[in-house]
């Protein structure tokens, strides 16, 4: 992108501009200073209350380039000179501002758009401003005063910060470093918010100890939320009352928090203090010392940063949408007299595109972007055809493969159709098992997607087509519970299936969780291994994977980050700390999986659109998405999912 317009630019601008609109979010007046959460009023009359969008100067979303080059030609030939100069799509001169216009009006908000298509270039560009903003103030008064907050964004900036392109422009002897929000626990704790920035940023640079200003975690957190208020009277400077910071670089959660400002909490109509204790946040560490709307909103610059598939319903919600700011704490982030942006990357922008920006900069809410038509049957056979012959990848390099391989979807309107699309494609891997081999292998576990195989495979049209007597059922996974618990894999396939289609006992192989869970998987491993009707060139081989997709991404017992995804010899391995439901778990591994001539995901309802487009289509790590790490080396995956669940997917391939 360009130079970024300065603040003074932004004013001098005349009108001709079209308005973003975006909802007024309460900052505070000026008044004294701290409190917890439980002393928060629960509502503050609106004449105490000024629309922070009606103030604020100028306000900039940041975002990657969904518009493309034409769509900049179009703008630049049919916008002033001055929109092509400086990058800029939507202006407001502000007047008769009306400080009880909160609870009724709409604000227009200066919009700037940049473009970043990688999140490389996000954290280029993100540097880049602060290098100007810390040049800035370094010549002004000779210090540059930044709070951090915590999140997954901060990574992807202390990344630039501290590279060879950005470290020797940023002059961090002179910064002052303050935390927009701590985590109340340990310096110990790797959740603490100082720890973190510490190994990322503060060991890596050249800022003064002396110069870094954590929260005090060992006093109660009213006397922590006090102390810190004070600490900031005393290091920043203090406009309208209030402490202000250089810059507060900031991350959104899933649930729209910012800091510690969550949802519907009591803190967010908090007009007096700087900083507040919080006892009772809905996630992680219950207790946080945060800084309020009236200290962030009197910042000079605001910067959000956040990626990702996961973020894009979100990010547009804030950008377009009309929810409250109640319900998205990061909207009520509106500088009173100040610069705000947000960068984003291809994916967190990826519902905001041509179909839903005009070339003014307006955004026309409560649109979608036009899909790309359903590719025929003939053309995904042809493509299918296509793919396999370029395939020369080393099927035993995992590192080296793309987790896009050849994937069909198969989209279907209700979860009957699902039930039945899916019984068609189990019967048909099924019969080509059974004519080749003289049985079926497969491999399957319980979950939310269960019930849409039940439904599919006891019905009558499929259940007298399937020939039970021939299938062996393996289990991807099991909780190590009682196989009488509802939790248990075993117990809920057996009661639900299994008993009424008619599959011999000895050909039901469950995980013998009677030893301990090392001992299991060892168990279930040698009985895999000694199975002849299941080897091929001697390696055990399921016909087909049958599996579902957890709200976190996981899939069989494979979670994020887990050192379990690292498994390459084992085909069965145990763990002893699943992050959710039972600890205990016995789940085959990435190899075993990955050697099925067939692998099918089934998912449904609105809950899981962003996970499904993530995997198929986004670009988050392989290790942060397990399910993207299920790609058969030498055979097919297919995706069954409801309309509700494809919401955001284009139906197509990938590979």
């Amino acid at each position: 992108s360009s130079s970024r317009p300065t603040t003074a630019n932004l004013q001098n601008m005349e009108g001709a501009f079209s308005i973003l609109p975006a909802k007024a979010a309460a900052v505070s007046v000026p008044s004294p200073i701290v409190a917890s959460s439980s002393s928060c009023p629960s509502t503050i009359p609106a004449r105490s209350r000024v629309s922070a969008g009606q103030q604020a100067r100028s306000v900039a979303f940041l975002a990657t380039p969904f518009f493309g080059t034409k769509g900049w030609r179009r703008f630049s030939e049919s916008a002033p000179k001055a929109a092509a100069d400086f990058g800029i799509f939507a202006k407001k001169e502000y007047s008769d501002l009306d400080p009880d216009g909160i609870e009724q009006d709409s604000v227009g908000s200066l919009t700037i758009t940049d473009f970043a298509a990688t999140r490389q270039q996000v954290s280029d560009d993100v540097c880049k401003q602060i290098a100007d903003l810390a040049a800035k103030a370094i010549a002004e008064k000779g210090v540059f005063n930044v709070a951090f907050a915590a999140g997954t964004h901060f990574p992807l900036v202390a990344k630039g910060l501290v590279s060879d392109e950005w470290k020797d422009k940023m002059q961090f002897e002179k910064w002052r470093i303050f935390f927009a929000s701590e985590r109340f626990v340990p310096k110990t704790d790797p959740d603490n918010n100082f720890t973190r920035k510490q190994d990322l940023l503060f060991k890596l640079v050249k800022i003064p100890m002396s110069q870094i200003f954590p929260v005090d975690v060992t006093l109660t957190p009213e006397l922590a939320a006090r102390k810190y208020e004070q600490t900031l009277k005393e290091q920043l400077p203090l406009v309208d009352g209030f402490p202000q910071l250089d810059l507060a670089l900031l991350g959104i959660g899933d649930d729209g928090h910012t800091a510690g400002l969550f949802p519907m909490h009591p803190v967010l109509n908090e007009t007096r203090h700087v900083t507040a204790a919080i006892k009772d946040c809905p996630m992680g560490p219950k207790i946080r010392i945060t800084m309020t709307l009236p200290m962030l909103n009197n910042a000079k610059t605001v910067i959000f940063v956040t990626t990702g598939l996961k973020k894009k319903d979100l990010v547009a919600n804030i950008i377009m949408g009309d929810d409250p700011f109640e319900t998205i704490p990061a909207k009520a982030v509106l500088p009173k007299s100040g610069d705000l942006f947000w960068f984003v990357d291809r994916d967190a922008a990826s519902i905001i595109d041509r179909d839903t920006v005009n070339y003014s900069g307006v955004v026309r809410a409560n649109e979608r972007p036009r899909r790309r038509a359903r590719p025929t049957s003939a053309q995904l056979a042809a493509e299918v055809d296509r793919i396999k012959k370029m395939n020369t990848m080393d099927p035993d390099n995992l590192e080296v493969r793309s987790a896009k391989s050849l994937s069909v979807t198969h989209i279907a309107d209700t979860t009957t159709d699902l039930a039945d699309y899916l019984s068609e494609f189990v019967c048909k891997c099924a019969t080509e098992a059974i004519e080749k081999r003289g049985v079926f292998n497969i491999a399957m576990l319980s979950g939310s997607h269960f019930p849409v195989l039940v439904a599919g495979l006891t019905s009558e049209k499929w259940k007298a087509k399937m020939n039970f007597s021939k299938w062996h059922v393996w289990f991807a996974s099991e909780r190590c519970v009682t196989p009488d618990n509802i939790d248990s894999n075993y117990w809920v396939a057996n009661n639900f299936l299994l008993k009424f289609v008619g599959i011999p006992q000895g050909q039901v192989h469950p995980i013998d969780v009677s030893v301990p869970p090392q001992q299991a998987a060892e168990k279930y491993e040698t009985l895999l291994r000694s199975s002849k009707f299941l080897l091929e060139d001697g390696v055990p081989r399921l016909d087909l994977a049958l599996l579902g997709i957890g709200d976190d991404g996981h899939t069989a017992g494979l979670f994020s980050l887990h050192p379990i995804l690292n498994e390459r010899k084992k085909l069965v391995a145990a763990l002893e700390d699943a992050p959710s439901g039972p600890k205990k778990r016995v789940t085959m591994t990435l190899p075993m999986l990955n050697n099925s001539r067939h692998v099918a995901f089934i998912t449904s309802g609105l809950k899981k659109r962003d996970l499904v487009q993530n995997i198929v289509e986004g670009d988050d790590p392989f290790d942060s998405l397990p399910a993207k790490l299920v790609v058969p080396k030498d055979g097919d995956l297919d995706w069954f999912m409801d309309k509700s669940a494809a919401a955001l997917v284009t139906p197509a391939f990938s590979f």
